[in-house]
C-alpha cells in the first residue's frame, strides 16, 4: 500500500489527512500540539479512532505510546548511536526498528530484521510531500503511527531551533 503526507503539516492546525496515491485521503489525523506532551489520534474517515499516539512527558530520550481501543499497544523511542538516530518500536506481534535519513525523508521500517516499509520522496509523491509504501501483511496504521511521530520530533527540534536563533 502506499501513503501520501506532506511535509509541514503540522504548521497546518490540529487536523489534516493521509492520503493514497491517486491523492484521494484515507486516514485523518487530530490532535492536540500546543499541550505539556504532544497528542494526537488516527482516525478513519467516518471518524472511528483507529490509535491515538501521547508523548511521554519528562523523559529523557523522546518516547511515544500508541494506544489502541485506550490501551497501550506499543511504545516508540528515540535511540541515539555513534552514527545516527534511530527509533525502536516495542509492540506485541514484534519488535519494530526505524533507521535512515530522517531528515531527507529516507528511512525504512523493519520487523524482526525484515523491512516492512520504505519511507521516501519518490517520483510519484507530490512535490512537498513524502511517500510511505508498506509490504503486504505490515501493520499499516503502527508504521502511520511511527512516521508522524519522526516527523512530529522534528517539526519540535526545528522549532526549538528557530526559538534558540531568535
Amino acid at each position: 500500500m502506499r501513503y501520501l503526507l506532506k511535509k509541514k503539516f503540522w504548521s497546518l492546525g490540529t487536523k489534516f489527512f493521509v492520503y493514497n496515491e491517486e491523492g484521494e485521503p484515507v486516514y485523518e489525523i487530530r490532535g492536540k500540539f500546543l499541550s505539556w506532551s504532544d497528542q494526537f489520534s488516527l482516525l478513519d474517515l467516518e471518524g472511528n479512532v483507529l490509535a491515538e499516539i501521547h508523548k511521554r512527558s519528562f523523559q529523557w530520550k523522546p518516547r511515544f505510546g500508541i494506544y489502541r481501543d485506550g490501551e497501550l499497544f506499543a511504545e516508540m523511542v528515540q535511540n541515539f548511536t555513534w552514527t545516527n538516530k534511530r527509533y525502536t518500536i516495542e509492540a506485541p506481534d514484534a519488535n519494530y526498528v526505524v533507521e535512515g535519513n530522517f531528515w531527507d525523508y529516507q528511512y525504512q521500517v523493519e520487523r524482526d530484521d525484515e523491512s516492512i516499509a520504505e519511507i521516501a520522496s519518490p517520483f510519484w509523491v507530490w512535490e512537498n510531500g513524502y511517500g510511505i509504501e508498506t509490504v503486504d501483511g505490515a501493520d499499516n496504521i503502527l508504521v502511520l503511527c511511527a512516521c508522524l511521530i519522526i516527523d512530529r520530533v522534528k517539526t519540535r527540534k526545528r522549532e526549538a531551533m528557530r526559538r534558540s536563533s531568535d
